[in-house]
């Protein structure tokens, strides 16, 4: 194909983005060569990732790594979990076998992948032009028109649509909501104590969750923090990881992790210690790193050495003080299995029932064998005067009757 028809690939260039709103984008690095073009788009079914160029097929045997490369760029930057990549020429070569899906078009010519049973209309964009110059620029301008006005549209979404399209929607919620108790922590703590205040909030504190049955604790333990300290070092770990891992497992999943992870996390400290106050959300933040670690290391997208410092960071951390470590394992393991259930974007059912099963079994081990003691009276009591200072004198009376009764039952 000689250089003087590089507007036979603006044509085709042309059709995608008009068409099938797909979106270019430039290449770092000196990946991208002189004569093609690559488009992107997150919502077509079928490829995700095409390269138009105006070069031969034999130019693209030697091009695996580079490819494979730039598909590994692509679901970095746009958050694709999966892609299909199509290479389109322009030219009069036979396609026979080839690594990638190809196809070869030219006026009145293709070979390879049919591809106007995918994209019908697609054999007729190329044409003749007297003009070179000047076609190349009447398609540049209808190319600039239609990507202005698909970003125009997406700005005019509803904030809700956008949010639900954000592709850390769950990691930023989680991170306002975490914010937000911890605010609401510090209004109270300036009447009340600082333990009491996280009990009432819904800290996991045994003679609560376990003595009056209020199991909801092991979950919304995750959402209090004990510290802006704490608060800091668990949301920004969670938008470190969050940003990785969210976009490429989806809302759903993600926040499945996360959910189980924290209590998994409760209960094995639950089963391994007595009547402490837990909070924090590092034990959900443990599934998802080691969810990370599995992940990475399945697709040779990272090298183990690189991890370790930050591997064993997290390790020593959990020889500090007030540090949970029966947390972080039981929410390290969870993210281990939660990885093999969601290998190769699938769900495996199989393995999933061991999910269950290991909470079950932590559960009730918490409620048959694990102790309450030692009794904190004077906190409960003050959580109990919070209850009756919120307006709940009834239900107050209620929980003070049922801790009296824990007490004297012994």
């Amino acid at each position: 194909m000689k250089r003087s028809e590089l507007y036979k690939s603006f044509q085709l260039y042309d059709f995608f983005v008009n068409r099938y709103s797909y979106t270019s984008f430039r290449l770092m690095g000196g990946l991208s060569q002189e004569g093609e073009l690559w488009l992107v788009s997150k919502d077509d079914p079928n490829y995700q990732v095409i390269r138009i160029s105006n070069r031969s097929t034999e130019s693209a045997i030697d091009e695996s790594e580079k490819i494979n490369t730039i598909i590994d760029v692509c679901k970095q930057r746009f958050y694709l979990k999966n892609v299909r990549f199509l290479d389109i020429h322009v030219c009069q070569d036979e396609v026979y076998e080839e690594k990638y899906d190809t196809s070869c078009i030219e006026i009145g010519f293709h070979s390879g992948i049919d591809l106007n049973e995918i994209y019908p209309g697609v054999y007729d964009v190329i044409h003749e032009t007297v003009d070179e110059e000047n076609e190349i620029k009447r398609l540049l301008d209808s190319i600039n028109s239609r990507i202005r006005e698909l970003k125009l549209k997406e700005r005019k979404r509803p904030i809700f649509y956008k949010f639900l399209h954000n592709p850390i929607a769950v990691t930023v919620t989680l991170i306002a909501v975490c914010t937000f108790m911890y605010l609401l922590t510090f209004r109270y703590s300036s009447r009340y104590s600082d333990t009491a205040t996280l009990v009432y909030l819904g800290a996991d504190y045994k003679m609560f969750t376990l003595g009056l049955g209020q199991y909801w604790r092991l979950l919304t333990c995750g959402l209090l923090h004990s510290s802006l300290l704490h608060l800091f070092t668990n949301m920004f770990s969670l938008l470190i990881i969050g940003a990785i891992i969210e976009p490429r497992v989806g809302h759903l999943k993600f926040l499945a992790i996360i959910v189980f992870g924290t209590l998994t996390a409760s209960l094995t400290h639950g089963v391994m210690s007595g009547n402490s106050l837990v909070v924090g959300l590092s034990g959900g933040i443990y599934a998802i790193f080691a969810y990370f670690i599995f992940y990475y290391l399945e697709n040779k997208l990272i090298d183990i050495r690189s991890l370790m410092p930050t591997i064993v960071l997290n390790l020593c951390l959990n020889f500090l003080p007030n540090v949970s470590w029966q947390a972080h394992l039981g929410g390290a393991v969870c993210g281990i299995l939660f990885y093999y259930i969601y290998k190769n974007d699938r769900v495996n059912y199989a393995i999933a029932p061991v999910i269950l099963l290991l909470i079950g079994g932590l559960f009730f081990k918490y409620y048959r064998d694990a102790y309450i003691k030692p009794y904190y009276g004077g906190t409960d009591m003050e959580v109990v005067q919070m209850i009756r200072d919120s307006g709940r004198k009834e239900y107050a009376d209620h929980i003070e009757s049922e801790l009296y009764k824990i007490y004297m039952s012994d």
